[in-house]
């Protein structure tokens, strides 16, 4: 062989060792976000299981101050609990957010996570402490929640209020495919699926 073929040869092996490096580090790259994926939604489901745990067993503090509107049980309650709660359950929309944003949860466990947003919105002690306490959560938060909250009405139906959040807060983020989602999900109710 002469100079030039071995010079072509080891350049043509050499990329393609560079080939199959870079396919490898693609998939373990894949294989560790993914991995990364499940490790994130499962530390933001048991987080979200600690909030849920601590709501049932202080749940004769806390109910009282979710409820649509301000009732006479709230009245000779301290407010601590539900205000511990509400914290936690914002902090937790605060991250379940970003890493929505970021790609680190898949978007059906995001829209899951909506509903929930929405349950909060729904709480009248939440809408009257707002204000006070937006100053301690991202932009993405004070977006979702700011206009609602001043929108908000007890008496309204609560799908459509459901619907109207669901695009609202697809606006927000910029991804129409939330409101979509949540459209779909509707119509497989109301199909029986």
């Amino acid at each position: 062989m002469n100079e030039t073929a071995i010079q072509l040869t080891a350049t043509a092996l050499t990329a393609a060792g560079l080939i199959v490096t870079i396919i490898i580090f693609y998939l373990q790259v894949k294989k560790q976000t993914e991995t990364e994926r499940a490790s994130n939604y499962q530390t933001l489901e048991f987080a979200a299981n600690e909030a849920l745990r601590f709501e049932a067993e202080h749940h004769e503090f806390i109910d009282p101050f979710m409820t649509r509107e301000k009732s006479a049980a709230a009245e000779n309650l301290t407010d601590a609990y539900a205000s511990s709660y509400v914290y936690q359950v914002l902090t937790l929309f605060e991250i379940a957010t970003r890493f929505y944003k970021r790609g680190y949860i898949d978007e059906e466990v995001f829209i899951s996570w909506i509903v929930w947003f929405f349950s909060m919105l729904n709480s009248w002690y939440f809408r009257e402490n707002w204000m006070e306490i937006r100053i301690n959560y991202t932009d993405d938060i004070r977006e979702i929640f700011d206009m609602p909250v001043r929108g908000y009405s007890p008496h309204g139906g609560t799908d459509d209020a459901r619907g109207q959040f669901f695009l609202h807060v697809s606006k927000v983020l910029k991804r129409p495919q939330i409101h979509e989602e949540y459209k779909g999900n509707l119509q497989e109710a109301d199909n029986g699926a």
